[in-house]
This record gives structure tokens, sequence and C-alpha cells, in this order.
């Protein structure tokens, strides 16, 4: 196998990293209020909706404050191992959704889902930068917004 064919594969497996996370917080949106259903039981629709608005809320806020951490430790140590810890972290914390038992449970798995999440996006922007040339960076960027 030659450079430009590991190139294209490594490239391959950025875009089925991103866009597995993308996946994992699409899939999981609609899935919320019949998780929170189990554990607020019958409340109004009004409870749901906010809870639902704070899980994703709490998701994102995890993401956002966490990936330039993630980002500077990818770029001192080895990318990959932040992609794996990242989807690794991301898989546990979406099976911990469904053996989770109380609405605290609910909110550490999405804020943990957040904190991994975040992992991977930054490693995978460095990692298309460390494996394209830069005439055709830009094109890999593109690619890598369009899976998530």
């Amino acid at each position: 196998m030659n450079q430009a064919d590991r190139r294209v594969g490594g490239f391959l497996i950025l875009l089925g990293a991103a866009f597995a996370v993308s996946m994992a917080f699409g899939v999981t949106l609609p899935l919320l209020p019949a998780l929170l259903g189990r554990f607020i039981g019958s409340a109004e629709a009004g409870d749901v909706a906010r809870h639902t608005g704070w899980l994703t809320g709490v998701y994102t806020a995890a993401m956002f404050a966490l990936a330039p951490v993630w980002g500077a430790l990818s770029d001192r140590i080895d990318r990959r191992i932040v992609m794996l810890a990242g989807l690794v972290g991301g898989a546990l914390a979406l099976t911990a959704l469904d053996v989770i038992d109380g609405l605290a449970g609910l909110y550490a798995a999405r804020i943990a889902s957040g904190v991994f999440s975040a992992a991977v996006l930054p490693a995978v922007l460095g990692a298309v930068v460390d494996l394209s040339a830069p005439g055709e960076r830009h094109r890999r960027f593109g690619a890598v917004a369009a899976a998530t």
C-alpha cells in the first residue's frame, strides 16, 4: 500500500469517527423524552420538554468547554489515542443511558457523552491537517463538515 492510499484510508476512518459522534447525538435526541418518561413518570409535557432542553444543553456545554482541552491534548500526544478515548468513552456513556435508574444518572450520562464527544472532532480536524496536502485540505474539511 502506498502513502497516498494510506492517507485516503486514514481519511475515511476520520470521516467515520466524525459521523459516529454526530449520529450518536442525532439518534439520542429524539429518544430523550421517552427516557425521561421512565424517570419522571406522568409529569406534564412541560417538565419533559424542560428536561429535554437541559439535557441537550449540558451535552452541548460539555462539548463547548472541553473541545479546546481535548484539542490541545491531541496536539501533544497521539491524535489516535484522543479519538479512541472519545469514541470509547462516548459509547460507554450512550450504553449507560440504557442501564441508569434515575434523572441524575441521565444527566450524568449526557454530560459524560458531551465530554467524550468533544474529544473526537478536534482530533479529527488536527489529523486532517496532518494527513492532507495543503491543496486538498479545504475539500477534506468540507467532507468532515458534511459527515457531521
